[in-house]
């Protein structure tokens, strides 16, 4: 028997209409999947109405993750990677023209901030505690990996304080 994860990432923005489709639609078959979800899209609280879709999403089997903070650009933390970049070029062009403004983000404490307040909401909205970090599109900065807490091999992700 093969062994499928299926995880989907920009889970955010409050589609109450597709997440509980694509639920539906794996659970049918069952798969369960990871959903990464952006805890404050854009810089918004999420609504009651996504709440209660991810709860739901969550108490029919699926896992429900930490992707970024608001997501508001593809350099959250970090430069974008592939697949991102291979999707949208002109993603890496912004990032090489933008640097200077860019790089002033990517300090430990400024990251460590972002992802505790992404694990803060997450437990104050959802009373759960994200046990994996996904960086928006792709992001891959050695630092990420350098101040993430010790991680149980068990897990993708940054072990919960």
């Amino acid at each position: 028997m093969a062994t499928l994860l299926w995880t989907i990432d920009d889970a955010g923005g409050g589609d109450t209409v597709s997440v509980p489709r694509t639920c539906e639609f794996l659970a049918a078959r069952d798969i369960r999947e990871t959903w990464f979800v952006v805890p404050k899209s854009g810089g918004n609280s999420m609504s009651e109405e996504w709440k209660t879709t991810l709860l739901t999403t969550r108490d029919g089997g699926h896992d429900l993750q930490l992707h970024g903070l608001t997501h508001g650009d593809c350099y959250e933390f970090g430069p974008p990677n592939w697949p991102a970049t291979a999707i949208l070029p002109s993603l890496q062009t912004q990032f090489d023209n933008n640097r200077e403004d860019l790089l002033p983000r990517y300090t430990a404490a400024a990251l460590l901030a972002r992802i505790a307040e992404g694990m803060e909401v997450f437990h104050r909205e959802l009373g759960l505690v994200p046990t994996c970090f996904r960086a928006p599109c792709g992001a891959s900065l050695s630092l990420l990996l350098a101040i993430s807490a010790p991680r149980d091999t068990n897990t993708c992700g940054i072990a919960a304080a």
